[in-house]
């Protein structure tokens, strides 16, 4: 779907670049119908220029009959152009754009001559009302160059949120296959994931490395670690104000027992900041290794953090 859009948006930035050379053609056409409108020129002058005009008018024809996009004629008429931006065989999936005539009959000027003052004059209406034709065709283009790019836009965003969704459930599964396989081996029994302990969303940001962001962006960031939100996504101070209720719901309903957690780095850094009521602001203090084990304990609401990021049993 993108890759359609994206080549609608190169047929129309070609069919409305020819139009733009037209439009500067019929600027210079009227100029040269002012100049011949002038009781100062003689014949041979009013020829030369005129001259010129039906070379320009000419171009015009030519620009109209030449401008292709991969073998199709835009500007000569023929039928509506419709491009396919959805996966479904609806009108709704396709946007369509009228067929352009852009020569220089079709626009309003057949027959007309600047080889005398009266003809010139009155070539300036007609040149008023050809220059507003195509700025009415270019309008046109211009309006469905708008749909596509605001249909790339929404295919990715929609393709970004459910990459992040697929991820995001990926990232479930894989957590509960590795509780109950620790489970097993432990004799515990695996309860269902709580979404408060998902990791943190990077929404918009999501696969992206920090390094590649745009430097302004990364001010940004680094000016507020905790509090910075990338779009669509979450800050850490929003994972840590998650986090931490959700943890004591699940020591109420399980004190005295041993729970496992199978979560991500991020999210235990910001458990164990909720546990130690240690500045959630500096949450960047500590780092968590994947595959790591953290051990807590509690007893009589005090809380003793028996091993801290061990990877001891990794080869």
């Amino acid at each position: 779907m993108q890759r359609n859009a994206n080549d609608a948006i190169s047929l129309i930035q070609i069919a409305e670049g020819a139009l733009n050379e037209t439009s500067g053609i019929l600027i210079r056409m009227r100029e040269l119908s002012i100049q011949a409108a002038n009781g100062t020129l003689g014949s041979s002058e009013r020829t030369a220029i005129n001259d010129e005009f039906q070379d320009l008018a000419s171009e015009i024809t030519r620009i109209a009959r030449v401008t292709q996009f991969n073998g199709r004629v835009l500007l000569n008429g023929g039928s509506a152009i419709e491009f396919q931006i959805g996966t479904a065989n609806t009108s709704s999936d396709r946007i369509a754009v009228s067929s352009v005539d852009a020569t220089a009959s079709a626009i309003g000027l057949d027959n007309l001559a600047v080889s005398s003052a009266t003809g010139a004059q009155n070539a300036l209406e007609v040149l008023d009302s050809a220059i507003s034709n195509v700025a009415s065709l270019r309008a046109t283009f211009g309006t469905a160059l708008n749909r596509m790019e605001s249909t790339i836009r929404s295919i990715a965003i929609a393709y970004e949120n459910t990459s992040s969704a697929e991820s995001r459930i990926r990232d479930v599964d894989f957590a509960v296959e590795t509780a109950e396989l620790i489970g097993e081996c432990l004799g515990l029994r695996t309860l269902e994931p709580d979404e408060a302990f998902w990791e943190l969303s990077k929404g918009e940001w999501e696969g992206r490395m920090p390094r590649i962001l745009p430097p302004e962006v990364r001010r940004e960031v680094d000016a507020d670690p905790f509090g910075y939100r990338p779009p669509g996504g979450e800050s850490y101070r929003d994972v840590w104000m998650r986090v931490g209720p959700a943890f004591d719901r699940w020591v109420a309903r399980y004190r005295g027992e041993t729970i496992l957690f199978v979560l991500h780095g991020d999210v235990i850094r910001a458990l164990l900041y909720h546990l130690i009521r240690f500045p959630p602001e500096r949450i960047g203090d500590w780092t968590i290794d994947s595959c790591s084990l953290t051990e807590v304990s509690e007893t009589d609401g005090r809380i003793v953090i028996v091993g801290l990021n061990d990877a001891s049993h990794l080869p």
